[in-house]
């Protein structure tokens, strides 16, 4: 299996040395880039589902970090994602509102001089029919973005976050981003709080059936079939973690109305995970998230069991192995990774400049 890493970083780090901490990890995780040639391109994926600020959506500094490397080395770096449909739709005849480059700008993700792509600016027929025998759960197959066929390489830099509708959003929950409309709509029919999101979608004239035999987690989680070939790593930056609601700093947004607040911890040490096995760092994601959630008040956990109570689909975040995790499990059986069977065995799992929390990292994965 390809080792995952994890690297400390204590609370009030200073940029300058953040930028240090992240650069260094990143030679790492993405093997000094050497799969790189020049005149290359790579995709960053990372999310930006809405217009808040990390640890709502991505970091900035490792994006930062991730384009001048891959410049440094003589490649194009284009960074890409379609926003939620609260904030993006797009239908047959183009977008019907809202804009992933205007989420990217005031979410903090914006950099001046480097390509960004919202892939709801393509047009409809340019997306591909993705189909593969392994995704059952998508028997005519889904439609991605143009650009996963057309760049040469592919990064993931997701983030750590509960969320509203599947529990936590880690590494699978990010390639939702490159699902065309219809296609993130017949997931989202089987699973919970459709009704909010066909009432987001008026307007785009698509629709999606709920069918018995399909499962909302692993839906998801095939979506990754798509990239497998082109994925070159997976690095998430933790200094700040949303432990309730999620995926965007509120729960809802009507009206300009704000509703339920995700809680953000900040621990005393954050965590650089890496690998080039996105399971495995999945993996490690969640621990690090089922630790920050036992830092979490009671009264956010209440409204939290409450939402599990109206969903239904899933456990609180520390009640259960990360390895029963859905899109964890599902991600095995597909063999787009394996499981750390020994987190003590610094080949599987190295972790650095974590007193004690590798300890409660590595008793959460045993």
């Amino acid at each position: 299996m390809h080792q995952v890493l994890a690297q400390g970083i204590k609370k009030g780090t200073d940029t300058v040395n953040l930028i240090r901490i992240i650069r260094e990890f990143a030679l790492k995780i993405f093997d000094n880039l050497n799969w790189l040639k020049r005149g290359e391109t790579v995709l960053i994926k990372l999310p930006v589902n809405s217009i808040d600020p990390y640890p709502a959506t991505g970091h900035v500094l490792a994006l930062t970090v991730l384009v001048h490397l891959i410049k440094q080395k003589g490649g194009i770096p284009f960074v890409g994602d379609q926003s939620g449909i609260e904030y993006v739709l797009q239908g047959p005849n183009g977008v019907v509102r809202g804009s992933t480059h205007q989420c990217f700008k005031q979410s903090g993700l914006w950099i001046d001089g480097v390509k960004y792509i919202a892939f709801e600016n393509d047009a409809w027929r340019s997306f591909k029919h993705f189909q593969d025998p392994n995704a059952t759960n998508w028997p005519g197959g889904f439609h991605v973005t143009r650009w996963i066929n057309e760049v040469d390489h592919i990064i993931a830099l997701p983030r750590i976050s509960a969320h509203g509708q599947s529990g936590v959003t880690l590494g699978a929950k990010n390639w939702v981003g490159i699902l065309r409309q219809d296609s993130r709509l017949n997931f989202h029919a089987q699973g919970p709080l459709y009704f909010y999101i066909t009432y987001k979608a008026i307007g785009s004239n698509l629709h999606a059936e709920r069918l018995e035999q399909l499962d909302f987690f692993k839906m998801i989680t095939e979506i990754q079939l798509a990239i497998q070939s082109k994925l070159r790593g997976t690095m998430f930056i933790a200094t700040e973690v949303q432990t309730t609601m999620g995926p965007n700093k509120f729960l809802l947004n009507e009206l300009g109305i704000n509703f339920f607040r995700s809680h953000v911890v900040k621990p005393e040490t954050g965590l650089l995970i890496g690998s080039q096995d996105p399971v495995a760092c999945d993996a490690v994601a969640l621990a690090f998230l089922f630790d920050c959630y036992k830092h979490t008040p009671k009264m956010a956990r209440f409204w939290q069991r409450l939402l599990m109570a109206v969903t239904g689909n899933f456990k609180e975040l520390g009640t259960y192995s990360v390895w029963d995790n859905p899109f964890i499990s599902h991600g095995l059986e597909l063999d787009l990774g394996q499981k750390i069977t020994n987190p003590h065995d610094p080949n599987q799992l190295s972790i650095s400049d974590a007193p004690d929390l590798d300890r409660r990292i590595i008793d959460i994965l045993t």
